[in-house]
């Protein structure tokens, strides 16, 4: 199959500065933790699955097992975090310690620091608001950690 992205410069990096795949060809390349149905309207576990904690003042997201790079390395709590945190500009990837991604809103529900719990468990505080699941994971697509 034959993908073709109008000024998809960048690669398939999918959170890089500038880059259009994650508008046109990321949902085909990347998995997302969750998924919207158009069919039910709801936002249904994809990758992984979240619950509220903490009087819903941050999410527990687990990481299914079974998803893995496309290597076969398994996909961890620690990709996620470093996925979000980096789609945040949290990320030091240049001399700022800021990483200018241009989809910070697609994380915009998150409210500090997120915490690996275990390899396949994050702990993400959240704005209080019942829309911070879809907005905080949902359309970020992950990337490898290390």
């Amino acid at each position: 199959m034959t993908v073709a992205v109008p000024n998809a410069v960048g690669g398939l990096d999918v959170q890089a500065p500038g880059n259009y795949t994650l508008k046109w060809n990321g949902p085909l390349h990347y998995d997302r933790l969750l998924q919207y149905d158009l069919v039910t309207r709801e936002i249904v576990p994809h990758a992984g699955s979240f619950e509220w904690i903490e009087d819903f003042t941050a999410l527990l997201w687990h990481v299914n097992p079974g998803h893995a790079w496309h290597d076969g390395t398994p996909l961890t709590a620690e990709d996620v975090k470093f996925s979000i945190d980096r789609a945040a500009g949290n990320a030091a990837y240049n001399e700022s310690g800021t990483y200018e991604t241009g989809i910070a809103y697609i994380v915009s529900a998150v409210n500090g620091e997120s915490t690996v719990v275990d390899d396949l468990t994050l702990r993400l505080p959240v704005n209080t608001d019942v829309t911070a699941p879809g907005r905080s994971v949902r359309r970020c697509q992950s990337c490898p950690s290390t």
